[in-house]
């Protein structure tokens, strides 16, 4: 299951910043950040032995109109991203290559504008287990 929430930060009295998750509204604005939150559920009931889900891969987009916000990824396993439109996936940061017209390559590393996706695999889900990865964007 995929859910979104609004990132409010408040301060209090004392000058301390406390961040909360709020329903995400229907309209959102430049600077917002919205937490993304997917939950893997292993429905099965069947036995461990022959149910087990092995190296699923678990899949979040990057909308367009907003940017990664870098290291937000949390999860049980490492997250690899996208810089392509899902076509390939890579640990941060991810670097491409550039060909000159010279014939030489230049590397650069993608910017967080670049990012398109991330991307999770979960070793092994056996029945009724669930894990939770989330990450956030910033609104352009």
């Amino acid at each position: 299951s995929l859910s979104a929430s609004l990132v409010v930060t408040t301060v209090d009295e004392k000058g301390v910043a406390h961040e909360s998750l709020q329903p995400l509204p229907d309209e959102v604005y430049p600077g917002n950040i919205i937490q993304y939150t997917i939950t893997a559920i292993n429905t099965s009931t069947g036995c461990p032995c022959s149910d087990t889900l092995k190296n699923t891969a678990v899949l979040g987009a990057i909308p367009k109109g907003t940017v990664y916000v870098e290291r937000s990824a949390t999860s049980p396993s490492t997250a690899l991203f996208s810089i392509d439109g899902g076509v390939s996936y890579h640990p941060w940061p991810v670097t491409y290559t550039i060909k000159n017209a010279d014939g030489s390559e230049t590397v650069w590393t993608a910017t967080p504008e670049q990012y398109t996706g991330i991307q999770w695999t979960i070793a092994s889900l056996t029945p009724q287990e669930r894990l939770s990865f989330s990450y956030r964007v910033k609104v352009q």
